[in-house]
């Protein structure tokens, strides 16, 4: 590997993850597969296509786990 891509490698680790594989997802949410295309179909979460492959996006998921301010009951 030459040194210019591993550095490139290295430093995609310390980003931020962005997204996740639909079976990612279903272990983070803790749900399966069913539900995980359930949630999509509803709005609660947002899956997007890059390269052909579903990706569900963190911040989704992020907003999917949070539960509401006290006050919003």
């Amino acid at each position: 590997m030459h040194p210019a891509q591993h550095a490139t490698l290295k430093h995609a680790s310390t980003l931020p993850r962005r997204g996740f594989r639909p079976n990612e997802a279903c272990h983070v949410i803790g749900v399966k597969k069913t539900t995980l295309y359930k949630l999509i179909k509803e709005g609660k979460i947002t899956a997007i296509k890059v390269c052909g492959a579903t990706i569900i996006t963190a911040e989704s998921i992020d907003r999917l786990m949070t539960p509401p301010p006290a006050d919003a009951a």
